[in-house]
C-alpha cells in the first residue's frame, strides 16, 4: 500500500523482498523474479531455508540474556538463525544500486535491513524506518552500528524516536510520520457479526491480532476472568485472530478466527472498546482502525507508544493492572456518552495525522534529508 501511494504521487518505486509469505517459517511461498503490482515492481529473492524454530529459540534465549555484550560472531549467528536470508541479496544491491536515487529499509530487526544497510550506504542515500521499541534486541551492538550507517529516519510516534535516541547515544535526523490509513472509510454495522457469532445484544470487548503470549494476551485472559469474577453479566471477550497460544475453555471467549477487512470493521462498530494489551508495539494499526470506527480503544499502559497514542488522540485509556483495567472496562460500560466521545475524539486525530498526503509528505523530507547527507558523506570522504 505505501509503495502504491508514492507511485500514485509519481515516484517510480521497485520493491526487493522475499519469496515467503510467513514470518514465522520464512518458507519460500511466491514464485521468484520481477513482477508488477498496480505500478510497483516487486523484486522477490527465495529464502536459503527455511527457520528452524528449535535452533532460533536456544540462540534467541542465549543472545538476549545479555544483549549488550553479546560478540559480534553470536549476534551474526542469531540473525542468521532468525532469518530471512534472501539468496543473492547482496549481489542484487550492489548491481543495482546505481539505478535508485534513494533505498528505503521498513523494519531494523531482519537480516533484509541488517546486512542490507551496510552493503548500500557507500552506493546511495539511504532511509530508515526502523518500526523500533524498547524490546532486547535493539539493545544488540549491531544495531547501534546498523543505526549510523542511515542517512535519515522516519520515525512513527514519538515514543520511537525516544528508543532510537537512546540507541544512539545522539540525535537523530529524520522525520515523524504515521501509517496512512483510509480516512474515508464509512462506519459499519455489526449486525451481519453479531448474528453471525450469535452475540446477540451481549456487549463485548475486542481483541484483534495475532493471539500470543508475547502480545499481552495470557494477561488479557486473566484480567477478563477476574472482572466477570467481581462483575457478573454478559460481557464477553471476542478474540480476532490465529491463535499460537492455547485459548482457556471459558464461557466468556468469543473466538471468531481470522476476520476478513469488511469483518474486522463489523467486529470492531459493535465493540464497547479496542483492546491491545501487547507491551511492545512500535505502531497500532489496529488503535487507529478503531478509531476510524469511532470506538474507544483500551491499551497497555506499560507500552509507552500505546499510552502515548492514547493520551496524544484522547481516544482511549491505559491500564496498567488489573485494578486500572477494571475501572476503564467499567467506566466505558457505565457511561456510553464517555466512550463515544472517546471515539470521535481518536476519529478526529487519525483522520488530522494519518492521511496519506501528510505521511507522503514526511517520507519525501525524509528522503531529501538521506540525499543531503549522503552527498556530504561523499565530499567528505
Amino acid at each position: 500500500m505505501f509503495a502504491e501511494q508514492l507511485v500514485m504521487r509519481g515516484h517510480n518505486v521497485d520493491v526487493l523482498t522475499s519469496c515467503a509469505q510467513s514470518f514465522v517459517t520464512w518458507e519460500n511461498v511466491f514464485s521468484p523474479g520481477r513482477s508488477e503490482v498496480n505500478g510497483v515492481v516487486v523484486h522477490r529473492l527465495p529464502v536459503t531455508a527455511p527457520r528452524d524454530p528449535v535452533a532460533f529459540a536456544a540462540l534467541h534465549e542465549k543472545i538476549l540474556h545479555d544483549p549488550s555484550h553479546a560478540t559480534l560472531a553470536m549476534q551474526l549467528e542469531w540473525l542468521d538463525a532468525m532469518g530471512p536470508l534472501l539468496q543473492g541479496q547482496d549481489a542484487w544491491l550492489q548491481s543495482h544500486a546505481h539505478e535508485y536515487d534513494v533505498a528505503i529499509f521498513m523494519t531494523y530487526l531482519y537480516p533484509t535491513t541488517a546486512y542490507g544497510v551496510p552493503v548500500v550506504r557507500d552506493l546511495l542515500p539511504v532511509v530508515l524506518q526502523p518500526t523500533a521499541h524498547d524490546e532486547p534486541p535493539i539493545h544488540l551492538p549491531y544495531y547501534k552500528s546498523l543505526f549510523k550507517m542511515a542517512d535519515a529516519f522516519v520515525f512513527l510516534t514519538p515514543e520511537e524516536r525516544d528508543v532510537v535516541r537512546g540507541v544512539l547515544g545522539d540525535e537523530p535526523d529524520g522525520v515523524m510520520s504515521g501509517i496512512g490509513m483510509p480516512i474515508d472509510e464509512p462506519i459499519a454495522s455489526a449486525d451481519i457479526f453479531r448474528s453471525r457469532f450469535s452475540l446477540g445484544d451481549d456487549p463485548y470487548l475486542l481483541y484483534v491480532g495475532r493471539i500470543d503470549t508475547m502480545k499481552g494476551v495470557a494477561e488479557l485472559f486473566r484480567f477478563f476472568v477476574e472482572y466477570k469474577g467481581h462483575h457478573p453479566g454478559s460481557l464477553k471477550l471476542v478474540l480476532a485472530g490465529d491463535a499460537s497460544m492455547e485459548i482457556p475453555a471459558y464461557e466468556g471467549f468469543v473466538h471468531v478466527g481470522f476476520l476478513s477487512e469488511e469483518e474486522k470493521r463489523e467486529a470492531i462498530a459493535g465493540a464497547v472498546a479496542l483492546v491491545q494489551p501487547s507491551p511492545f508495539e512500535s505502531f497500532s494499526i489496529v488503535v487507529c482502525e478503531a478509531w476510524l470506527q469511532k470506538r474507544p480503544v483500551l491499551v497497555q499502559g506499560y507500552s509507552p507508544v500505546l499510552s502515548g497514542q492514547v493520551l496524544r488522540s484522547e481516544g482511549g485509556l491505559p491500564y496498567t493492572g488489573f485494578a486500572e483495567f477494571e475501572a476503564c472496562v467499567s467506566l466505558l460500560l457505565d457511561r456510553p456518552d464517555i466512550a463515544h466521545e472517546l471515539g470521535e475524539s481518536g476519529s478526529r486525530y487519525v483522520r488530522q495525522m494519518y492521511n496519506w498526503n501528510q505521511v507522503l509528505d514526511a517520507m519525501e523530507k525524509a528522503i531529501a534529508i538521506a540525499q543531503k547527507k549522503y552527498s556530504l558523506r561523499n565530499q567528505s570522504e
